[in-house]
């Protein structure tokens, strides 16, 4: 199992997953009417940082289960332009292996303190509150203790129940960062989402059922969601761009089911890459100059681009100026003699691509010659081609509970037996 730290963390996630989906702890006798299993409460650890300023950095550290993390209010985040909980969740979230989907909240609205708060669902560790190292920052701290009893309850409330709740992984529970801005958003963002749900639930009825529970692997179903972006100011469109670029990109599963997870299979959102191409003729030792606009604002601008210049230089650059909508790379290459071209490639991303003003030096042209652009569909993919907040297995082999020959001591129904603290 690996070092002690991972060995604990084994231990509180399986014992945390027990208590999130109310798994039967023991095999019970045929037509039992009721069946044992863990309930732990919430762990919650709470850090009041007083400062002159909301500007703080603090390194949190659970030196027993080896896990280190760093809040940083000066993050900025792309919607957000400061640290949000989204933020500080996945900066938990990704580091924590022992209990099921922690969350954090920093709230700085007043100022002085703010307040961190770490929350542990079903947490049957023993956890001690944080070491914390500041930047000078004085702080307090507190605890409150997830209580661990062990119940009966009706059978037929166990995890044979089909609704059960699929864990996201961090990375996915931070893309809700986007949607939350979008829905906030005051310049219309909303409307796209909108927009965007109405279009899928219409080409579902359209294309038919699928079910990615039966559907063979990598079967496809085209999504064309361009309409709702039809003019649109990129400042309504920008969190919704954000948030399916993100989605994309990690992986992350779409209406993930207890049936599809049994069946091997996921569903995600892919997105085949879109690019331009612009061929500069002439002279090999031209240089030209783009402008970019998307939706109708101006990204920016990038000047004396050469033969010889680094094409990572200026993907850099281009990427800076789409932010978070995609990843973008760019290719130059000689093409003859006296021509070369300057290939954009946008992967991760739905939108229209950009509008490119193209200027040049003196007796040479250069124009766009060849555009594909982005085209999104669900591809259905083996489990592990998803990524989760919990290590799901289809059909995997699980211990096989040890058969009761006797009837347990009886509770009263909904009895529990608590266990100590540690």
């Amino acid at each position: 199992m690996g070092t002690p730290a991972r060995a604990v963390s084994v231990f509180g996630l399986y014992h945390s997953c027990l208590s999130l989906y109310r798994c039967p702890l023991v095999k019970m006798p045929p037509g039992a009417s009721f069946a044992p299993v863990l309930v732990a409460s919430e762990e919650m650890h709470m850090v009041m940082i007083y400062n002159t300023s909301a500007n703080f950095n603090l390194t949190l550290t659970y030196p027993a289960l080896n896990v280190t993390v760093d809040i940083n209010s000066a993050t900025m985040s792309f919607d957000f332009g400061f640290m949000s909980s989204f933020d500080a969740t996945y900066a938990l979230a990704s580091q924590w292996n022992a209990s099921m989907k922690p969350t954090a909240y920093l709230d700085c609205s007043n100022t002085v303190p703010c307040y961190l708060t770490l929350h542990f669902p079903h947490s049957i560790l023993p956890l001690s509150l944080p070491d914390i190292a500041s930047n000078g920052t004085s702080y307090y701290t507190y605890k409150q203790t997830a209580s661990k009893v062990l119940q009966l309850i009706p059978a037929n409330t166990t995890v044979q129940d089909s609704n059960v709740e699929i864990v996201q992984s961090p990375a996915c529970n931070r893309c809700l960062q986007h949607i939350a801005a979008c829905n906030l958003s005051p310049f219309g963002c909303h409307a796209v989402q909108w927009c965007v749900e109405n279009g899928k639930a219409t080409q579902q009825v359209q294309n038919g059922p699928f079910s990615p529970a039966t559907a063979g692997l990598y079967t496809t179903q085209s999504l064309d969601v361009s309409s709702c972006l039809t003019n649109m100011s990129l400042a309504a469109a920008a969190p919704y761009l954000a948030a399916s670029s993100c989605f994309v990109a990690n992986k992350c599963p779409v209406g993930a089911t207890w049936s599809q997870i049994m069946a091997d299979r996921s569903l995600v959102t892919a997105v085949t890459p879109g690019f331009q191409k612009i061929l500069v003729s002439g002279s090999l030792t031209a240089y030209v100059s783009l402008e970019f606009h998307l939706l109708g604002a101006f990204l920016g601008r990038i000047d004396y681009i050469s033969l010889y210049s680094s094409s990572s230089v200026l993907a850099s650059q281009l990427q800076a100026m789409f932010k978070s909508f995609g990843t973008v790379d760019v290719w130059i290459s000689q093409e003859t003699n006296t021509m070369w071209y300057i290939l954009l490639s946008y992967y991760n991303y739905i939108g229209p691509l950009p509008t490119i003003t193209i200027a040049t030096s003196a007796s040479v042209t250069a124009s766009l010659v060849n555009t594909q652009h982005p085209s999104q569909y669900y591809q259905v993919v083996p489990l592990s081609g998803a990524k989760f907040g919990f290590p799901y297995q289809a059909n995997g082999a699980a211990p096989t509970p040890a058969p009761m020959t006797t009837s347990p001591t009886p509770l009263p129904m909904y009895g529990s037996i608590v266990f100590p603290s540690g």
